[in-house]
């Protein structure tokens, strides 16, 4: 009898939530069915979480910003990330279109690399020479 009473009762309480959601319009409603199924006390968390659907908890103008930023940002990632597959696509077609012109692209860019690399080292030495030199004044001055 104890046994047919619990069953009962989370049938009624299963049946109530499924109404419920349906009624209300909760989110994942298939959740909380499923949920107050397995666990029934469960349903005390979904009555917590109704009540605060239903008040509508409303965002702060702060909250409502951030959303706003993280929506703009999320889309500028989307059209950088596909603007990128596009160049990519276009480079990958111009090289099996003119394999030969793509070549001395190639050739010309690491040209360019390899003299901005030399002027970078040679501005190296020049700053490392310096620093030598105002540290064997610094050194010699501070002897004296």
């Amino acid at each position: 009898m104890r046994h047919v009473l619990g069953i009962i009762i989370l049938v009624a309480s299963v049946a109530y939530v499924r109404w419920d959601t349906k009624r209300t319009g909760m989110h994942h409603a298939n959740f909380w069915i499923v949920g107050v199924a397995l666990f029934p006390l469960l349903l005390i968390l979904y009555w917590i979480r109704r009540y605060q659907f239903l008040s509508g908890s409303a965002l702060s103008k702060r909250q409502i910003r951030d959303v706003i930023k993280r929506r703009r940002s999320r889309a500028r990632i989307r059209k950088a990330d596909q603007e990128r597959r596009d160049w990519e696509n276009q480079k990958r077609k111009q090289r099996l279109e003119d394999p030969v012109r793509m070549e001395a692209e190639a050739e010309n860019v690491r040209r360019d690399k390899e003299k901005m690399k030399a002027s970078l080292e040679q501005q190296l030495s020049r700053q490392q020479e310096l620093r030598q030199k105002r540290i064997g004044l610094t050194n010699a001055s501070r002897g004296r």
